[in-house]
């Protein structure tokens, strides 16, 4: 079989000697020459280069501007001649390029209790009905490398069944180039390993002048930065968050385009039971030789089986420096968790938005092999507005498959736990300018909560980017009026842990409730220590320490939950990383670096002034007990995932399902009428109730059904399981309206809203 680099190597050398036939040296030289210029963008051709440009190695006269972006183009310009390709020698036909196509900045988000949607990135878009294929198999030992897995799905082509994830979205978006505050990237506290914008580069990207014509409105001349930023910028004192972009009438410069961001879905893969490693394989993804790539991640466990431990690693404040690096290292080579929460603040692109793909970049080795979730960070979706379109396009959370009305409130469940998030940037009163009515979301928080059947998932986690319980002087009573609205909301239903991040330390808590100690309260976990460049806040940790905060320490690191039955659940946080004073910045703040060769075993973040400096593990045994604690025992609902707002997938790609409450109301209606009417046809009346009941069944969310599509080698497509439950086997007997719960192995349940609580 002929690889990719074969075919390569075989057009290539065609084309030279077709190329040399047609295109005489002098002439090429005579055409660049003419069409050449540095001042556009051209590079000059002469005897040195006018080879590569004959025989093909080099296929255009053009280079890119070093300081600007290479545009992409909207619409594809690929030519297909069978299986062989020519090169073009001219700018205006330029050759196809594979590598637009490879998959960049792959991760796995995680949308449902069974679900996770894979994310990627090409350079150009995709052509219609591409997929994302994926299998399912048994790990020999928890110790076996992620490559044997692999090789062992892929060489059993009798056992293995391939099922087929659709392309459900795929878009570019557009923003503006902007900064978000004085310090995010031209003056950072932390760095590498992407080094700071520099001020140089944002100075070219602003000069109009360049390519505007002189009487253009946008025609603007710049020297230097202070032209594009002025020196006052830098210290003003109020307001700390100022965001300065670069003018959005500049085409040339002043905007971002993303790259094409597509998305698929993994579904229902806890149906294959006894497996515990799933692997998937992206369209036009290949290694260094030409081969096809595959890629793997861990399933994660079934609430209703005992499958084992779940190790769910907790993350925040990212960014993306060298701690950042080491982070996401230890956490994919130690921890080897089955899926990571991150509790907010992912890129710290502030703005500037290129950082999205240089975050996306650096975290595709973890993420594209370990599903992730993430909170709603203030760096990610309030950061003076320069941040939310980025985070909402390229992350998906499992708020469609959680009864939520927003992308910011969602839930699901993970082996015996269960997962809520709430937004931290959410009012929780209706402001002056809101347009929807805030308590929606606490209603919304209740019939979670509500919902949760504690035999299936025993343990129940809070997940809050802007702490409720923190003894640092940063950020310290920040979000106070949410703790007073959902804090008795989440002690009533008995929730064990709450998880955070912002403070950019760590630190964990006694139990508690309304800052007292209580043995039946939550226990507040910070992890805020990810990396970001704004470096560490150990120097400000309040004295004396309050009764309630149990550890605390101002290096970095991750933390980890592991789920180990219905009554023990244990929390490790390790640190991997210190950092010292390192001169100063630009802004005459001080900057912090790693030492060579230090461990992390034996370090300290200078200064630190915790009471534990020093201690490079911290640990702590949940063990439920609810004798003690009736709030533990709350949760008696009906459990699984409640469907709101979601796709129902079909043979023509998907459609969204609508309801006709009157319509059922006035079948229920007529149903009580004839039976009342018919009091002498008893039988009768019975029976014309119990058609109409069964088409107006109570439930009125929306109709929901799971669809699994197999292929054959030959990839046909077998048809389309629907999974509802064992009363209603056919489409035809879900009705619109209809609520489908959704339970692993496709034992779901039709229910009436009359039994949500």
């Amino acid at each position: 079989m002929m690889t990719t680099n074969d075919r390569r190597r075989r057009t290539s050398a065609s084309v030279v000697s077709s190329s040399e036939s047609r295109f005489p040296r002098a002439l090429v030289l005579a055409l660049f020459m003419m069409r050449g210029g540095v001042s556009g963008g051209f590079e000059t051709v002469d005897e040195s280069n006018v080879d590569e440009i004959i025989v093909g190695r080099r296929t255009s006269f053009y280079s890119r501007p070093e300081y600007a972006s290479a545009p992409v183009e909207l619409e594809p310009t690929r030519r297909r001649i069978q299986r062989r390709r020519r090169l073009i020698a001219f700018a205006d036909e330029r050759e196809e390029d594979e590598t637009h196509l490879k998959p960049e900045q792959v991760h796995l988000s995680i949308s449902g209790d069974e679900e996770v949607t894979v994310v990627w990135t090409t350079r150009e878009p995709l052509e219609e009905d591409f997929e994302v294929r994926y299998a399912c198999a048994k790990r020999n030992s928890e110790d076996e490398e992620e490559k044997d897995v692999i090789d062992r799905v892929v060489s059993s082509k009798t056992q293995t069944t391939w099922h087929i994830g659709k392309v459900f979205e795929s878009s570019s978006y557009t923003q503006q180039m902007c900064l978000a505050s004085a310090t995010s990237l031209t003056a950072p506290s932390m760095g590498g390993p992407k080094t700071p914008v520099k001020r140089d580069v944002l100075a070219k990207l602003a000069n109009t002048s360049s390519w505007a014509d002189r009487d253009a409105s946008n025609y603007n001349v710049v020297n230097s930065f202070k032209d594009v930023v002025p020196d006052a910028w830098f210290t003003m004192e109020k307001p700390w968050e100022k965001t300065v972009c670069l003018g959005y009438a500049n085409a040339n410069g002043g905007w971002y385009r993303s790259p094409f961001i597509h998305k698929a879905k993994i579904k229902d893969f806890n149906k294959e039971r006894g497996f515990d490693a799933c692997v998937y394989v992206l369209p036009h993804d290949e290694d260094e030789n030409g081969e096809t790539k595959y890629r793997s991640f861990k399933k994660r466990g079934s609430s209703n089986t005992n499958e084992g431990e779940t190790i769910l690693s907790v993350m925040g404040d990212t960014g993306q420096t060298e701690v950042t690096k080491k982070v996401f290292q230890h956490v994919k080579d130690v921890v080897k968790p089955h899926a990571v929460i991150h509790t907010g603040d992912v890129s710290y692109a502030d703005g500037f938005a290129p950082r999205w793909d240089s975050f996306a970049e650096l975290s595709e080795a973890l993420f594209s092999s370990v599903p992730v979730v993430i909170a709603s960070g203030n760096h990610d979706v309030v950061n003076n507005g320069a941040e939310y379109t980025a985070f909402e396009k390229r992350y998906e959370t499992p708020w469609r498959r959680s009864a939520s009305y927003s992308k910011n409130f969602w839930s699901f469940n993970v082996g015996k736990a269960h997962v809520v998030h709430i937004d931290s940037y959410s009012s929780v009163s209706t402001q002056m300018f809101d347009g929807a009515v805030a308590d929606t979301f606490q209603t919304w928080l209740e019939n979670d909560l509500a919902r949760v059947n504690r035999k299936q998932t025993p343990w129940i986690i809070a997940v809050f980017h802007a702490p409720w319980y923190n003894s640092n002087s940063a950020h310290y009573k920040e979000n106070e009026p949410q703790r007073l609205k959902y804090e008795q909301i989440l002690y009533k239903f008995g929730v064990d842990v709450a998880l955070n991040g912002h403070v950019h330390s760590y630190e964990r808590s006694y139990p508690v409730y309304n800052n007292q100690r209580d043995e039946c309260g939550i226990t507040h976990i910070v992890v805020g220590d990810g990396g970001n460049y704004e470096g560490p806040y150990g120097s400000s940790w309040m004295t004396p320490q309050p009764s309630w905060s149990a550890f605390r320490e101002g290096s970095f690191g991750a933390g980890s939950l592991i789920v180990h039955n219905d009554t023990h659940m244990s929390w490790k946080w390790e640190r991997n990383a210190c950092v010292h004073p390192d001169g100063t910045t630009d802004l005459n703040h001080t900057y912090w670096s790693m030492r060579d060769g230090e461990s992390a075993s034996s370090c300290r973040t200078d200064p630190d002034k915790s009471e534990n400096p020093y201690v490079v593990v911290d640990m702590h045994v949940f063990v439920k007990n609810e004798n003690k604690c009736e709030n533990r025992k709350m949760g008696t609902g009906i459990g699984g995932e409640k469907l709101t707002f979601t796709e129902i997938d079909d043979e023509e790609g998907g459609v969204a399902s609508s309801t006709n409450d009157q319509y059922r109301i006035q079948s229920l209606t007529v149903a009580l009428a004839l039976s009342l009417v018919c009091l002498g046809s008893t039988c009768y009346a019975l029976w014309k109730t119990t058609q109409a009941l069964k088409r107006a069944k109570f439930a009125v969310s929306v109709r929901a059904v799971h669809r699994t599509t197999f292929d054959d080698e030959d990839e046909e497509e077998n048809g389309v399981e629907l999974n509802v439950s064992n009363s209603f086997h056919a489409a035809q007997d879900v009705d619109e309206g209809d609520e489908v719960l959704l339970f692993p192995g496709g034992q779901n349940r039709i229910t009436s809203s009359s039994n949500v609580m």
